[in-house]
């Protein structure tokens, strides 16, 4: 069963302005999952399944309008049960919306 183990952000680990593929670096190097909104993740996912060299990690695609940090936990807390489960099954873009 996954778990969540900790949550990062930009600030906490230091990255003012982190590049997509710092990010998913990051991602692939620690087994984490990637939260975002940006479409950019999407397309890097169709390129990466087709390239046998590097590995995918997970993308929940956040299709919601803004909205503060407290909202959107609490937004994604009733879906994280669901968003588990196709992780743990090999999903590797989750979109919620």
């Amino acid at each position: 069963m996954m778990q969540v183990i900790k949550q990062n952000t930009f600030m906490t680990l230091g990255w003012e302005r982190p590049a997509i593929g710092h990010i998913w670096n990051y991602a692939l190097q620690n087994n984490a999952t990637i939260i975002t909104k940006d479409e950019d993740f999407v397309s890097l996912i169709s390129v990466s399944l087709i390239s046998v060299q590097s590995g995918t990690p997970s993308v929940i695609w956040v299709r919601v309008g803004n909205t503060g940090k407290q909202a959107l936990l609490n937004w994604i807390e009733p879906m994280m049960e669901r968003i588990v489960a196709e992780i743990e099954s090999g999903e590797k873009l989750i979109e919620i919306a």
